[in-house]
């Protein structure tokens, strides 16, 4: 039997964590969980899973649909498009059995790319040898999520690239089952024919995606949508993010003349190991900076509870602290210090996104 080899190369950079990265693992098990009930693709589908950050790794090597599991997407920092796009064009090589005079090989793969930012990384050599050597042998859907994307950048990847504008669970819920659809489709498709091409006319009927037009250029290529900060719990020594979202609001001190205050808001603080965490992460220091009047709220500690999340040490590191203790000991250094509330606003260091 042929295999229908399909792979999904996903963002997993600090942007990502909270709602975009929970509803594309939940999208990920709709897929396999429906695909599962279909005697087509049980027959042919084959599935793989490389995630990136600062760097890239295989997180589930390709396997058959009746054996394969969704994992837990971890998070790193950085966006290493360059780094993933390498490792997938060495999974195509290793895993796809190619056609010949005397041997039908497997179906032309599948590549879903998700990715919500600019790539931090040196790409280019990789974007070429994927244009020269791969981009007409596979069907590759990218789909931007958020609003910061290099339209020129994704249209050297392919010419399908959508931009997936909302963090909505019910719009993620509907684009997985378009794709889970279009899996199906593909696979009784080619069982009836040699047409191997993927279809991706009806994802036009999603109200949340819309294909990009690729002939009008770039959109602005610095992410000024998030911030992130990286913690750590003082008791339990565990990691966690702090994650920001940009808003825009009408000055109520200037409010006559349309003025408009922009900052970040509060969407959560979320546990994460530390280890995943370096693993999938960029070793540079990117010497960025928010100041806390920036920032519209402080959560808690994720991890304990403790009332304060951002606690700044004097090596510079954030970790959390409990108010009604004087002395704290920060978990990155070790030192121990007197603490106490701050009046002003100061400059801390963010990540790379």
């Amino acid at each position: 039997m042929r295999k229908l080899p399909i792979y999904f190369l996903l963002d997993v950079s600090e942007s990502m964590i909270g709602s975009p990265i929970e509803s594309v693992q939940s999208g990920l098990a709709s897929i396999v969980k429906s695909l599962k009930s279909d005697p087509y693709a049980l027959e042919t589908v084959y599935l793989e899973v490389i995630v990136f950050a600062g760097k890239a790794k295989v997180l589930v090597p390709l396997e058959e649909l009746a054996v394969y599991y969704p994992p837990v997407l971890p998070i790193g920092s950085g966006t290493s498009l360059g780094e993933g796009m390498n490792l997938l064009m060495n999974e195509l090589d290793k895993n796809t059995v190619k056609r010949s005079s005397t041997f039908r090989g497997d179906w032309k793969p599948i590549v879903y790319i998700f990715t919500d930012g600019v790539p931090t990384d040196k790409y280019d050599k990789y974007l070429q040898k994927w244009e020269l050597n791969y981009k007409s042998k596979i069907n590759t859907v990218v789909v931007s999520i958020g609003n910061n994307i290099d339209s020129r950048l994704l249209e050297r990847i392919s010419e399908n690239v959508f931009d997936f504008n909302t963090t909505d669970p019910k719009a993620f819920t509907s684009f997985f089952k378009w794709i889970t659809d279009s899996i199906k489709t593909h696979s009784v498709k080619i069982d009836s024919s040699n047409d191997d091409d993927l279809d991706i006319r009806q994802i036009n009927d999603l109200d949340d995606v819309e294909k990009i037009d690729l002939s009008k250029g770039n959109r602005p290529n610095v992410d000024q949508n998030t911030v992130t900060l990286l913690g750590k719990c003082q008791n339990t020594h565990s990691g966690y993010i702090i994650k920001y979202n940009k808003y825009k609001e009408n000055s109520n001190a200037f409010n006559d003349f349309g003025f408009m205050v922009t900052g970040f808001s509060l969407e959560g603080a979320f546990k994460i190991n530390l280890d995943e965490f370096r693993s999938l992460s960029q070793n540079i220091n990117i010497n960025q900076h928010v100041n806390t009047a920036e920032l519209r709220n402080f959560p808690s500690c994720p991890c304990c509870g403790n009332q304060i999340a951002v606690a700044i040490c004097s090596c510079g590191s954030i970790f959390c602290a409990d108010p009604e203790n004087i002395e704290q000991t920060c978990p990155w250094c070790h030192n121990t210090s007197y603490f106490g509330r701050g009046n002003g606003d100061i400059d801390i260091e963010r990540t790379i996104g």
